[in-house]
Protein backbone atom coordinates (compact mmCIF):
# COMPACT_ATOMS: atom_id res chain seq x y z
CA UNK A 1 0.00 0.00 0.00
CA UNK A 2 1.34 3.18 -0.54
CA UNK A 3 2.04 6.13 1.58
CA UNK A 4 0.21 9.91 1.37
CA UNK A 5 1.93 12.37 3.22
CA UNK A 6 0.68 16.04 3.04
CA UNK A 7 2.29 19.05 4.23
CA UNK A 8 1.39 21.11 7.31
CA UNK A 9 -2.18 23.19 6.49
CA UNK A 10 -2.75 21.24 3.37
CA UNK A 11 -6.41 20.92 4.49
CA UNK A 12 -7.06 24.50 5.25
CA UNK A 13 -6.40 25.80 1.24
CA UNK A 14 -7.70 24.85 -2.31
CA UNK A 15 -6.31 21.64 -3.78
CA UNK A 16 -4.07 22.47 -6.13
CA UNK A 17 -4.94 22.00 -10.39
CA UNK A 18 -1.29 21.90 -10.77
CA UNK A 19 0.03 18.44 -12.75
CA UNK A 20 1.16 15.26 -10.78
CA UNK A 21 5.11 15.29 -10.30
CA UNK A 22 7.24 12.12 -9.88
CA UNK A 23 10.90 11.84 -8.96
CA UNK A 24 13.04 9.78 -11.14
CA UNK A 25 16.71 8.15 -10.72
CA UNK A 26 16.26 5.58 -13.17
CA UNK A 27 16.70 2.72 -10.06
CA UNK A 28 13.52 0.18 -9.89
CA UNK A 29 11.35 1.93 -7.23
CA UNK A 30 11.30 5.34 -9.44
CA UNK A 31 10.27 3.25 -12.57
CA UNK A 32 7.69 1.76 -10.01
CA UNK A 33 6.62 5.26 -8.85
CA UNK A 34 6.73 6.95 -12.47
CA UNK A 35 3.68 3.89 -13.30
CA UNK A 36 1.76 5.17 -10.83
CA UNK A 37 2.14 9.10 -11.20
CA UNK A 38 1.38 8.33 -14.51
CA UNK A 39 -1.82 6.70 -13.93
CA UNK A 40 -2.56 9.48 -11.41
CA UNK A 41 -2.01 11.91 -14.17
CA UNK A 42 -4.49 9.84 -16.41
CA UNK A 43 -7.41 9.32 -14.18
CA UNK A 44 -7.16 12.60 -12.73
CA UNK A 45 -6.66 14.25 -16.46
CA UNK A 46 -3.64 16.32 -15.59
CA UNK A 47 -0.27 16.70 -16.91
CA UNK A 48 2.52 14.43 -15.60
CA UNK A 49 5.88 16.37 -14.74
CA UNK A 50 9.16 13.64 -14.78
CA UNK A 51 11.89 15.16 -12.56
CA UNK A 52 15.08 14.03 -12.23
CA UNK A 53 17.98 15.09 -10.60
CA UNK A 54 21.70 14.89 -11.22
CA UNK A 55 23.94 14.98 -8.17
CA UNK A 56 27.40 16.77 -8.93
CA UNK A 57 30.09 15.33 -8.30
CA UNK A 58 32.51 17.12 -6.59
CA UNK A 59 35.56 15.89 -8.98
CA UNK A 60 32.83 15.69 -11.81
CA UNK A 61 35.11 18.06 -13.62
CA UNK A 62 37.69 15.70 -14.43
CA UNK A 63 37.35 14.07 -17.62
CA UNK A 64 36.66 10.75 -18.76
CA UNK A 65 36.83 9.06 -21.80
CA UNK A 66 34.50 7.67 -24.32
CA UNK A 67 33.64 6.65 -27.63
CA UNK A 68 33.30 9.94 -28.71
CA UNK A 69 36.17 11.49 -26.78
CA UNK A 70 36.70 13.46 -23.30
CA UNK A 71 33.66 14.78 -21.42
CA UNK A 72 33.49 14.94 -17.68
CA UNK A 73 32.19 12.86 -15.78
CA UNK A 74 29.07 14.95 -14.52
CA UNK A 75 28.64 15.01 -18.26
CA UNK A 76 28.92 11.46 -18.43
CA UNK A 77 26.37 10.76 -15.59
CA UNK A 78 23.62 14.01 -17.24
CA UNK A 79 23.84 12.23 -20.84
CA UNK A 80 23.26 8.36 -19.06
CA UNK A 81 20.31 9.80 -17.14
CA UNK A 82 19.14 11.64 -19.82
CA UNK A 83 18.74 8.59 -21.97
CA UNK A 84 17.27 6.62 -19.37
CA UNK A 85 14.97 9.34 -18.71
CA UNK A 86 13.94 9.89 -22.61
CA UNK A 87 13.19 6.02 -22.54
CA UNK A 88 11.24 5.62 -19.55
CA UNK A 89 8.76 8.88 -20.38
CA UNK A 90 8.55 7.47 -23.97
CA UNK A 91 6.70 4.41 -22.54
CA UNK A 92 4.31 5.89 -20.61
CA UNK A 93 0.62 5.40 -21.89
CA UNK A 94 -0.32 9.09 -21.82
CA UNK A 95 0.71 12.08 -24.01
CA UNK A 96 0.81 14.80 -21.77
CA UNK A 97 4.45 14.41 -20.06
CA UNK A 98 7.00 16.92 -19.42
CA UNK A 99 10.34 16.18 -18.14
CA UNK A 100 13.42 17.72 -16.97
CA UNK A 101 16.61 16.73 -15.48
CA UNK A 102 17.60 19.29 -12.77
CA UNK A 103 21.09 19.59 -10.91
CA UNK A 104 22.17 19.71 -7.18
CA UNK A 105 20.78 18.23 -3.83
CA UNK A 106 17.68 16.22 -4.63
CA UNK A 107 15.69 16.85 -1.44
CA UNK A 108 16.18 20.58 -2.15
CA UNK A 109 15.28 20.40 -5.82
CA UNK A 110 12.37 18.19 -5.24
CA UNK A 111 11.10 20.25 -3.03
CA UNK A 112 11.43 23.45 -4.62
CA UNK A 113 9.67 21.82 -7.61
CA UNK A 114 6.56 20.55 -5.56
CA UNK A 115 5.20 24.18 -4.80
CA UNK A 116 3.68 23.97 -8.67
CA UNK A 117 2.59 20.12 -8.03
CA UNK A 118 -0.82 18.77 -7.30
CA UNK A 119 1.05 15.65 -5.54
CA UNK A 120 4.66 14.40 -6.00
CA UNK A 121 5.18 10.76 -6.59
CA UNK A 122 8.29 9.53 -5.39
CA UNK A 123 9.54 5.34 -4.95
CA UNK A 124 10.27 3.49 -1.75
CA UNK A 125 13.76 1.60 -2.02
CA UNK A 126 12.10 -1.16 -0.65
CA UNK A 127 14.68 -2.01 2.35
CA UNK A 128 12.39 -3.56 5.48
CA UNK A 129 9.12 -5.97 5.98
CA UNK A 130 7.48 -6.95 2.88
CA UNK A 131 5.32 -5.11 1.22
CA UNK A 132 5.98 -1.90 4.01
CA UNK A 133 7.24 1.29 3.08
CA UNK A 134 10.74 2.49 4.74
CA UNK A 135 11.41 6.12 3.39
CA UNK A 136 15.11 6.37 2.52
CA UNK A 137 17.02 9.85 2.84
CA UNK A 138 15.45 11.94 -0.19
CA UNK A 139 12.24 10.46 0.26
CA UNK A 140 11.76 11.20 3.70
CA UNK A 141 13.80 14.71 3.59
CA UNK A 142 10.91 16.10 0.86
CA UNK A 143 8.02 14.45 2.20
CA UNK A 144 9.04 16.92 5.46
CA UNK A 145 9.75 19.73 3.16
CA UNK A 146 7.05 19.62 0.36
CA UNK A 147 5.08 21.98 -0.71
CA UNK A 148 2.75 19.33 -1.82
CA UNK A 149 1.39 16.20 -0.54
CA UNK A 150 4.38 13.62 -1.39
CA UNK A 151 3.17 10.16 -2.69
CA UNK A 152 5.15 6.96 -1.42
CA UNK A 153 5.53 3.81 -3.53
CA UNK A 154 6.83 0.64 -1.63
CA UNK A 155 8.29 -1.65 -4.01
CA UNK A 156 5.94 -4.48 -5.69
CA UNK A 157 2.53 -2.79 -5.18
CA UNK A 158 0.42 -2.37 -8.49
CA UNK A 159 -1.42 1.04 -9.21
CA UNK A 160 -5.34 0.74 -8.95
CA UNK A 161 -5.52 0.72 -12.97
CA UNK A 162 -9.58 0.44 -12.93
CA UNK A 163 -11.73 4.20 -12.71
CA UNK A 164 -13.36 4.31 -10.02
CA UNK A 165 -17.77 5.10 -9.75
Amino acid sequence: MAVAIAPSGYADRQPDEGPVGCGYDGAPAAREALRWAAEFARRGRRPLRVLAVQRQLAFGHVGVTGTFGAKSANDELRAGLAADLAQAVAALPIESVESEILEGDPVQRLAESSAGLAVLVLGSRGYGPVRSVLLGSVSSGVARTAACPVLIVPPGVEPVTQDGP
